[in-house]
């Protein structure tokens, strides 16, 4: 009675798995150990990818449909299954051409020569591309959000850095449409940041200086190389240092109102002047000494 309940069940095994292999992607396998013998049982789907395994014979033949970056991790996990007796692995088949296609191998010992002696294997094999590839959508996509996320705290932390400068800042796009602008820079050319951010450089800048002034900003803006030079604000009676470096992705203007530093230079280089003026008109012998007593070079 036993050996007939183990019969019915046996058969009602056999007649799941055929269902099971007509219906998926999978084949059935045996694994003879000591004469490394492999049998191979597939539906009745002739476009199943795991019927390339049709003609493995042994593990020498099965290593050949094995990418050759798997080959190495298949090797170890048959290595493994000698000595555990279970096997559970996923690897890519050699093909050339189209998407990757991954299979999986699972099975455990069914007939022992002892304790840890596996003689005969048996498992399945399953086409797991699909998954493989919803897998690696997930991970890409993981990635995306994770350099989005990066990129967004270093905006941020941009933001925060070009709003504590005391000079003003301007970013554009390649089209010369003004992306980031701080409020020093904002104040230099009379704008509302908030109108000043999404605008043309042009109209940015509109009420910069004078024409000339914004026409060499802009020039400064579209040519090849970076540049600095000072613009005078005739309307603010301010000199205004920028410095213009042009790029691919945009241009970014750095301003500097240096009005105090020209005219401290200017007061000097006037009395400079003055003094020179006066020694070279004097009739007095002039010389000039250090407080330690020495020349001037």
């Amino acid at each position: 009675i036993e050996r007939a309940e183990l019969a019915s069940k046996h058969v009602s095994v056999e007649r799941r798995l055929e269902a099971a292999l007509d219906a998926a992607a999978m084949g059935a396998w045996t694994w003879t150990i000591p004469t490394d013998a492999w049998d191979w049982t597939f539906g009745e789907r002739p476009d199943d990818q795991v019927r390339v395994l049709e003609g493995v014979a042994s593990t020498s033949d099965l290593r050949r449909f094995v990418h050759a970056a798997d080959v190495a991790y298949v090797d170890n996990a048959f290595r493994l299954m000698i000595l555990t007796g279970d096997l559970d692995i996923d690897f890519r088949l050699s093909i050339e051409e189209g998407s990757p296609v991954w299979l999986n191998l699972r099975g455990h010992a069914i007939d022992w020569a002892g304790p840890d002696m596996p003689v005969r294997s048996a498992g399945v094999v399953t086409d797991i591309s699909g998954r493989k590839r919803l897998e690696e959508e997930r991970i890409r996509l993981t990635h995306i959000e994770t350099e989005r996320i990066n990129a967004e705290a270093a905006r941020r932390e941009m933001e925060v850095t070009i709003e504590r400068l005391t000079d003003g800042f301007i970013a554009t796009d390649p089209s010369l449409t003004v992306t980031l602008l701080n409020e020093p820079a904002a104040q230099l050319l009379g704008q509302k940041r908030e109108q000043g951010i999404g605008s043309s450089l042009v109209l940015a800048i509109s009420n910069f200086a004078d024409e000339r002034g914004r026409k060499q900003l802009l020039d400064a803006a579209m040519a090849p190389l970076p540049s600095t030079f000072d613009l005078y604000d005739a309307q603010n009676a301010r000199f205004v240092f920028a410095h213009i470096y042009p790029g691919t992705g945009g241009v970014t203007i750095y301003l500097r109102d240096v009005t105090k530093l020209r005219q401290a230079e200017f007061e000097r280089t006037m009395i400079e002047s003055r003094f020179r003026s006066l020694v070279q008109q004097a009739t007095d012998l002039t010389v000039m000494a250090k407080n330690n007593g020495g020349k001037f070079p």
